[in-house]
Order: C-alpha cells, then structure tokens, then sequence
C-alpha cells in the first residue's frame, strides 16, 4: 500500500510540476469519517486536507520536496516527510492522507469481510469515490455492499474496517 500511496503522490507531483496554476482539488483530501482513525476529541467529522495543505504541497513539490520520487538519501520515498510542507498540518494528517489513497483497497476489504460473515440484510449498496482515473485526473465512484449503521432519523452510513496489520 505504502508504494501505491508514493506512486499516486508522484503522479500528482508532476501535475503539479507542470500545471502548478490548476489542480488544486487534487491534493484536497476529506475527512473518511466512516473508518473512525482520526485524532478528534468530538467526534469523527474532522476537517480533512483542504485548500491550506494543497496549496503548501503544490508549493513544496515546486520547491522543496521537488526531489519528491528521486531521492539519493533513502532507498524509497516516505509520505511522512510531507507533514513538514507547512504550518497548521497536524498529527491527523497520515491518517486524512493515507485513508484516502487506500479508500478502494479498504473498501474491497470490508466488502469481503460483510459478505462472508454478514446477513444480507446486515449489508447495503453505496455509491463511493475511490478510484483515481490518471487519464483524466478525477476521482469515479465505485459499488459496494458494506456493513451500515443509522446516524439518525434513519439517515444510513457505510462502516469501513481497517486490517489490523495496517493499523
């Protein structure tokens, strides 16, 4: 997952590289409020990665970070570095960043486990963006029968599990 994560980072960067005027939403990230990993004393509507957080990487990946996929310190590149691009970015990040650009591998993960120990009328379908189209830069929705739960009034939620060995 980890090099799947540099591997979509370095696409973006070299978008960034060469279009640092456009594509800003592709380094805003949402809170995934549905896997509950979030540093939030309140609850789990945090405020994700947004505008302030694309603007710096865009930025660092101009500057800084423009070695970003071609480092000679290390033997690969670490995501973790990029919590340094600016001010603001707080320890919520990894986790924002992360569950973003694994949503589909975590998606089809608790679709495989809901289905296999699950009763039907314990699973539902949803409409979900996770899958990254490179051609055209956008985010498409995918199906999913996953595990859900009432937030109120009967207003329905998706559950999203992580895998241990991921945690």
């Amino acid at each position: 997952m980890h090099d799947q994560i540099v591997d979509h980072l370095i696409k973006l960067k070299k978008h960034a590289v060469f279009h640092p005027d456009s594509g800003l939403h592709l380094f805003q990230f949402s809170e995934v409020r549905q896997n509950w990993l979030g540093v939030c004393k309140w609850g789990n509507n945090g405020m994700g990665l947004g505008q302030k957080f694309a603007k710096n990487l865009l930025k660092a990946f101009n500057g800084f970070y423009s070695n970003f996929g071609d480092e000679s310190v290390t033997s690969s590149s670490h995501i973790e570095k990029l919590t340094l691009v600016g001010s603001g970015i707080g320890r919520d990040f990894i986790s924002d960043f992360t569950t973003n650009l694994m949503l589909e591998f975590l998606l089809n993960y608790t679709q495989d486990f809901a289905r296999s120990y699950l009763d039907a009328k314990q699973r539902k379908i949803f409409s979900v963006r996770c899958a990254f189209d490179a051609d055209l830069m956008v985010w498409k929705p995918k199906h999913f029968e996953l595990p859900y739960f009432y937030k109120g009034d009967r207003e329905e939620d998706f559950i999203l599990l992580t895998p241990i060995d991921i945690l």
